[in-house]
């Protein structure tokens, strides 16, 4: 059995972590504030490939951010980010062409994360980019059909697809 001041002496430890922790948290999101409030608008140039409306909105605001975070400029604040810059300098920055829309680590990631993933290669070969859309067809990450359906809002992918094989599936996204 644990006497009092024991007890007492360990809350107060725990209590005083807790605190440092939230107050490296703290400092962690304002040096994340800071670099967004000197980020600049920018506007990509997305070299002809289909990016939905929402990708390029997400991507304009985001994109900056993102390469800080991948170029440790930035230091990631949760696990989501953390795991993200291991995959990109595991995976994204030393492979020498996009991946495949069922590639393992692209699969896992999340919709924004896809959206970077996508663009990073766009940025990187530029025009160059569409030998890959030409060369993978429906197994790439840039097929145009898959890029609606996985990132599409409900109104685009209604009318998109009527009379379709795609209808069921749409239909099966937006239940």
């Amino acid at each position: 059995m644990e006497s009092d001041g024991l007890k007492s002496l360990r809350d107060e430890f725990l209590n005083k972590e807790k605190e440092q922790l939230k107050i490296e948290e703290e400092k962690l999101k304002e040096v994340h504030r800071l670099f967004l409030l000197n980020e600049k608008p920018i506007y990509l140039n997305f070299h002809g490939i289909f990016f939905t409306e929402e990708e390029k909105n997400y991507l304009n605001k985001w994109n900056h951010w993102m390469m800080g975070l991948v170029k440790e400029e930035l230091p990631p604040l949760n696990f989501k980010q953390r795991r993200f810059v291991e995959i990109y300098k595991t995976k994204i920055s030393v492979i020498n062409e996009p991946p495949k829309e069922f590639e393992k680590w692209y699969v896992e990631l999340i919709n924004e994360q896809k959206s970077f993933v996508r663009y990073y290669f766009v940025d990187k070969f530029k025009d160059g980019i569409k030998s890959y859309l030409n060369r993978d067809k429906s197994d790439s990450i840039y097929y145009m059909s898959k890029v609606v359906l996985t990132f599409g809002n409900e109104k685009y992918l209604n009318t998109r697809f009527e009379g379709t094989h795609y209808e069921k599936v749409v239909k099966k996204k937006n239940v």
